[in-house]
């Protein structure tokens, strides 16, 4: 690693070069480290004492997630996405998700 600093502006501006000695994975492996990294870091399953996939597994999630962030509701407006699309990336079981459809938006996650 490399770290210089130089004045830039009357400030200190630093740069650095980080040489990376291992390759790094892509396409297929990367991918089944990112699978396996998930599948391995799943709370939901500890959370829930329902049977998986069950009403009551969502049901618990749900509340479990509404009482540990109760400012989400204020700062989320699920209703005013109605009839528009919305792509979700990492939404785990999709609790925010089916808010947004339940309220009529479009959603894919």
């Amino acid at each position: 690693m490399r770290i210089e600093h130089q004045m830039l502006m009357g400030q200190r501006a630093f740069t650095a070069t980080v040489h990376n000695w291992y390759p790094e994975p892509s396409g297929d492996v990367l991918l089944e480290k990112i699978r396996s990294y998930w599948n391995k870091h799943i709370h939901d399953l500890t959370i829930a004492t329902s049977p998986v996939g069950t009403p009551g597994f969502f049901k618990e999630l749900e509340e479990y997630r509404f009482d540990k962030l109760r400012y989400l509701p204020k700062l989320v407006n699920f209703a005013g996405y109605k009839n528009k699309r919305i792509l979700e990336v990492g939404c785990g079981v999709g609790i925010d998700l089916v808010r947004f459809a339940q309220n009529g938006a479009i959603v894919t996650g």
